[in-house]
């Protein structure tokens, strides 16, 4: 079931195969801190639908139109997770990930695609994208994807000694 938008109460209490996001990432470890995400997208309805869905879900969103202008603000900011659309004019996705993969190695990042191509799945595996999702999104099946890349990001770093 998918978490409607314009009702917080719902979504605050929505579970996903059986566990909230919250829920896994305090089971994880990941601290209670606002976790903080940046979505982008050159299609601004799809900015704002996301960016209120993961603000009911507790995140701390941001946006940026553009991939020049998520590349700029990852450079001046730490986030989190990275939603970025595969198609975006001048820097797409995969660029997106590539400078993210430089830039903010911690970083998680999926990307989101109403035209999935084998050589834009290929290559995004390359670049250790942390999830491949197809248009139209389900919110539900989103929130868990996030959940589930920050949980291993974290358990990642805690393995590498860097928590």
């Amino acid at each position: 079931m998918d978490c409607p938008v314009g009702s917080p109460t719902v979504c605050a209490r929505q579970q996903i195969s059986g566990v909230h996001v919250r829920s896994l990432l305090h089971e994880q470890g990941v601290g209670p801190m606002a976790k903080r995400i940046l979505i982008a997208d050159d299609e601004a309805p799809v900015r704002e639908l996301l960016r209120k869905f993961f603000r009911q879900e507790g995140f701390e969103a941001w946006e940026a139109a553009s991939g020049t202008e998520t590349v700029k603000l990852i450079k001046k900011r730490r986030f989190d997770v990275v939603l970025t659309d595969l198609k975006m004019p001048g820097l797409d996705g995969l660029g997106v990930l590539e400078q993210i993969r430089t830039i903010s190695p911690n970083t998680a990042v999926l990307i989101f695609t109403g035209y999935p191509t084998p050589e834009s799945t290929l290559r995004a595996l390359e670049l250790s994208t942390d999830g491949y999702v197809t248009k139209p999104i389900n919110l539900g099946q989103l929130r868990d994807l996030v959940g589930r890349a920050l949980a291993l990001r974290h358990w990642e770093r805690k393995r590498k000694g860097k928590s």
